[in-house]
């Protein structure tokens, strides 16, 4: 890993590629004087990903989302509900939900947005109406759930 020195000035460096040319997490390190003249050094690292089984809701009714959050917390799947469309769009390469289930009512400007983001994560969509009978939405959503988790990221 490729690391130098500050020369103890307070300045921040980062690890950037090693030799091999792959990336390792940043790490983050400051070494500076205290007041009583020693050197103290403090190094943070960003900390791995944990993939867990993450459903993302967006601007589903709450019925249809009460259905939903209820079903999915069944089958070991954080759930995480947005109203909109826009802040969704935002979490989305946060979050990395590997199923998103949207209304089948949303505008064209907004589906697009939807599934590009969904197709650059890897995620799984899942379009409902928002008159979907129980039966077919319990059907619908442990399908969905299912093959979202069978598909590579």
């Amino acid at each position: 890993m490729a690391i130098g020195s500050n020369g103890g000035s307070g300045r921040s460096f980062r690890a950037g590629a090693d030799e091999l040319g792959t990336f390792a997490p940043i790490a983050h390190t400051t070494i500076a004087l205290g007041p009583d003249g020693v050197r103290f050094m403090s190094m943070s690292q960003t900390m791995p990903r944990m993939d867990v089984a993450t459903a993302m809701l967006v601007a589903l009714d709450d019925r249809v989302a009460g259905a939903c959050v209820t079903l999915l917390d069944d089958a070991g799947f954080r759930v995480i509900r947005v109203k909109h469309v826009a802040p969704a769009l935002e979490r989305m390469p946060v979050v990395m939900p590997h199923l998103v289930i949207v209304p089948t009512n949303l505008r064209k400007d907004e589906d697009e947005g939807l599934v590009d983001r969904c197709v650059a994560i890897g995620a799984e969509v899942l379009r409902l109406s928002p008159e979907v009978d129980a039966r077919a939405l319990a059907a619908l959503v442990a399908s969905a759930a299912h093959g979202s988790l069978e598909k590579p990221r």
